[in-house]
């Protein structure tokens, strides 16, 4: 078994993963040692530097030569509402002696919102009018042995049922070679103080793209690039693998149907704490819903509605804003600056059931007149959380 593919030199009868040359290449520096175990196929089922980790995996790699294993993929499926796609499952599941593997659909997570059907090796997935992040289960069998396996469906609007809010930021800091940088540089926002920014829109999210340029000056495979929601959802979107700049360009479906409200933090992890990684030319895209839509996420709370409006807007020097508690739950009615910061604190208590008004007379919460401008009120109540906009005028 070897790491590189050199048939293009001549040496065709030397066994080649693809899979493995990928993770050494990402992997290696020289200074450590890497182990792999590999599976029937070629498969990769461990690539890095711990002895353990490889030894416990060499069971799973024996398996896969006497009894049903995964040969394949399938990607997340990001489909358009009332549309229909067909997927080849053949390649997706192996059984060494040779019998082929029968499929059937054992679950889809909402049968009102999408459907599933396989004839022969074809999946067959259709989604309805509800927006929303779905799973099909899908079982493969062959020679008394199965295999499970889950496939993510993103149902969401086309294009011209959404609008973009952009968000740019500042080149993450420059720099420098192991061991020239100043620590910390590990695993925090609040090590590079880069980058966050905030939603202010109540619009729920269809996808998000991000767009720049990642760059590591010395051990790559150390380097990620994270995104934390406002509920504090972490997710890791790309793992460095090398020196050279690399384009990122990268389109999220993991947050449809949520409310995007809030401050999203964008960071730099180095696994070892020592730096070396930097974004440029980052940009931040929101593509939210603009038209109404079906929505599995928002249904319960289509029905009752929250804030309802202020009046009047823009005011001075003070306005009233309404709002329904639909929940026995606290209510909160809180009112943020253009920079996210809280202003005021209007309401924080129970409240009976039913339409409630409050006043808000421009001041801050040490009694201090506020500036005019652009303000945000935003209310919280049980599973409801809705913002509005006013205008303070002087």
């Amino acid at each position: 078994m070897t790491a590189h593919d050199w048939s293009a030199q001549g040496h065709t009868n030397l066994p080649y993963a693809p899979e493995l040359d990928a993770q050494y290449s990402a992997f290696g520096n020289g200074y450590v040692p890497f182990f792999a175990v590999i599976g029937a196929g070629n498969i990769l089922i461990y690539g890095e530097n711990q002895w353990s980790s490889a030894q416990a995996a060499v069971p799973d790699a024996v398996a896969t030569f006497s009894h049903i294993h995964f040969t394949g993929s399938i990607p997340a499926q990001v489909l358009e509402l009332t549309s229909t796609t067909n997927i080849e499952l053949d390649g997706l599941m192996y059984h060494p002696l040779g019998d082929p593997v029968e499929y059937t659909v054992t679950e889809v997570s909402d049968d009102e919102a999408i459907s599933a059907t396989i004839t022969g090796t074809e999946l067959t997935i259709e989604t309805t009018a509800t927006m929303g992040s779905f799973t099909v289960s899908i079982q493969g069998s062959s020679s008394g042995e199965v295999l499970d396996y889950v496939i993510s469906v993103m149902a969401v609007p086309s294009e011209d049922q959404t609008e973009a809010v952009i968000n740019t930021a500042d080149d993450s800091p420059a720099q420098a070679a192991y061991p020239n940088n100043t620590a910390p540089f590990s695993n925090s926002f609040a090590d590079l103080g880069w980058t966050s920014f905030f939603i202010y829109v109540q619009d729920p999210i269809v996808s998000i793209h991000l767009t720049g340029t990642w760059t590591s000056v010395d051990y790559p495979s150390e380097g990620s690039l994270t995104l934390q929601s406002p509920s504090g959802e972490l997710l890791t979107l790309f793992n460095a693998s090398d020196t050279n700049p690399t384009a990122l360009d990268i389109t999220l479906y993991d947050f449809v149907g949520q409310d995007p409200i809030g401050e999203w933090i964008l960071n730099i992890a180095d696994s070892y704490g020592d730096g070396g990684h930097q974004m440029s030319n980052v940009e931040v895209t929101f593509n939210l819903l603009s038209e109404p839509v079906a929505n599995e996420d928002l249904e319960d709370v289509a029905s009752h509605i929250g804030l309802i409006d202020n009046y009047p807007n823009p005011f001075n020097p003070e306005t009233t804003i309404s709002y329904n508690v639909n929940y026995n739950e606290n209510v909160s009615i809180e009112i943020y600056n253009v920079k996210g910061q809280l202003v005021n604190t209007l309401v924080n208590s129970p409240q009976t059931l039913g339409n409630h008004k409050v006043v808000w007379n421009g001041r801050d919460n040490n009694n201090n007149k506020v500036s005019s401008g652009l303000y945000f009120y935003k209310m919280t109540n049980g599973k409801y959380s809705g913002t509005k906009k006013m205008i303070l005028m002087k």
